[in-house]
């Protein structure tokens, strides 16, 4: 509970750093690598806003370009994939994947694999769908109990904070680029 407590409190302190919304998500990656013995394996997928596809951004824990962690994935490739990111995006609520231990291979510290993950949906607000898929892998030694679960719910919300406020950065810069230019134009006229 206590290294799950200090995780969630470096994940904010990591985050808070961004200065966009890829630089949010990467260091969210980057920083719940370091807390495998609760977060075995972590992916982070990012989708188009309203294409259909998913892009890993970053990935800890698994193998690469397996299919536990395939780099792209369309919309409706599911059967690729072990990921249920279609029915995250359509119901913005986290799915728990069970039975992984056969299909994932080796992941995470210990000598057993892991069997479940969730994913968590990452919808900032004013959105109506996410704009990233957080797959984060349950501890083989942990059970799913409601605190450990909680858990996992204060992950995706530690990680929309993050992704909101990258947006809101990258928005901001965005604003006073244009009114720079802007008052370029009128100096020039």
């Amino acid at each position: 509970s206590e290294r799950r407590t200090r995780a969630l409190r470096d994940l904010a302190a990591q985050t808070s750093k961004a200065k966009s919304v890829s630089e949010a998500l990467c260091l969210s990656t980057q920083t719940l690598a370091q807390y495998n013995l609760d977060l075995p394996f972590t992916l982070l997928y990012t989708l188009e806003p309203h294409g259909d596809q998913a892009r890993l951004i970053d990935a800890n824990g698994l193998q690469p370009d397996t299919v536990a962690s395939l780099s792209t994935v369309h919309s409706g490739s599911e059967l690729q994939t072990l990921w249920p990111l279609d029915a995250v995006v359509r119901s913005g609520s986290p799915v728990q994947i069970d039975d992984l231990s056969q299909q994932i291979g080796p992941a995470g510290p210990y000598p057993e694999t892991p069997n479940a993950a969730l994913a968590l949906p990452i919808i900032t607000p004013g959105a109506d769908r996410p704009v990233a898929v957080l797959i984060a892998g349950v501890s083989a030694r942990l059970r799913m109990t409601e605190a450990y679960r909680d858990f996992y719910d204060l992950l995706a919300a530690s990680v929309t904070t993050a992704v909101a406020n990258g947006r809101a950065y990258d928005d901001e810069r965005r604003r006073a680029k244009a009114l720079a230019e802007l008052d370029r134009a009128k100096t020039t006229f």
